[in-house]
């Protein structure tokens, strides 16, 4: 709804000259999001968005709302399959485009690092020299970023990703801001937009009941592994595998 249709890619121009202020972009052209797999051992991949800009640089705009563990892998593996599938257009090498990979993940992925915003590029190890360029990466992790007064370039569009939903009015005078806080109020969406969010909440609350159930079972294997092998009490089991006491002394009656 804010960076993947046309209507709104005012928004994502803006996001992407905030997130990457070295980029001067002025339009873009939305990409096809399904990268398709070329051989039948090859892995096809989804992006959320991918656009590109008039003088061709890829640009891939993808969010992550719970962790994974390969996630970095996944935006190196996505793009190199755009930078690669240029040449199926009959292009040269020398003509291949940039493709830069600009993740939101509302976890923390690089844990050392202070900052809530990190660029990544191919990088010379002895002189530190970008020689080449056409891969490159950023990551925004939310958890990481705290407002200030200075409000620099990407700090109001962190703002809104992460507390958009608490605001009951719009706490900005930037035009662009104020346009993405209207298009989270689904009054004014299209009866098929309503449908289309309803259906992906639905299959996030079902993955997220299946996740809970295997968890919920593996504290009960684990629960009744310490029983059968181990001379903790019920306290002690409780402590280790979060279940309530009652769970853990009716575990033990059934054993």
């Amino acid at each position: 709804m804010l960076f993947g249709k046309e209507k709104n890619k005012d928004l994502l121009i803006d996001f992407i000259n905030k997130a990457l202020p070295y980029k001067k972009v002025i339009d873009i052209q939305y990409l096809h999001t399904n990268l398709d797999a070329k051989t039948p051992d090859d892995k096809k991949g989804i992006v959320d968005v991918v656009c590109t800009d008039k003088n061709g640089s890829k640009y891939i705009i993808e969010m992550q709302n719970s962790k994974f563990k390969d996630f970095s892998k996944r935006c190196v593996y996505y793009s190199s399959k755009i930078f690669s599938d240029q040449i199926y257009k009959g292009r040269k090498y020398g003509n291949l485009s940039e493709v830069i990979c600009i993740s939101i993940t509302n976890y923390v992925m690089f844990p050392n690092k202070k900052d809530f915003i990190s660029i990544h590029k191919i990088m010379d190890i002895k002189t530190y020299e970008n020689d080449l360029t056409d891969l490159s990466f950023a990551f925004i992790e939310l958890p990481k970023f705290k407002k200030n007064s200075e409000n620099r370039n990407i700090d109001e569009w962190c703002d809104f990703l992460i507390n958009a939903s608490t605001y009951k009015s719009y706490p900005t005078n930037n035009p662009i801001i104020r346009k993405a806080y209207k298009i989270l109020e689904k009054c004014d969406w299209t009866p098929f937009e309503k449908r289309i969010y309803e259906s992906y909440k639905k299959e996030m609350l079902d993955k997220q009941a299946i996740e809970d159930e295997l968890i919920e079972q593996s504290k009960i294997k684990i629960a009744q592994n310490l029983i059968n092998v181990s001379n903790l009490n019920d306290d002690e089991i409780f402590k280790v595998t979060e279940l309530s006491k009652q769970e853990v002394m009716n575990l033990r009656h059934k054993i």
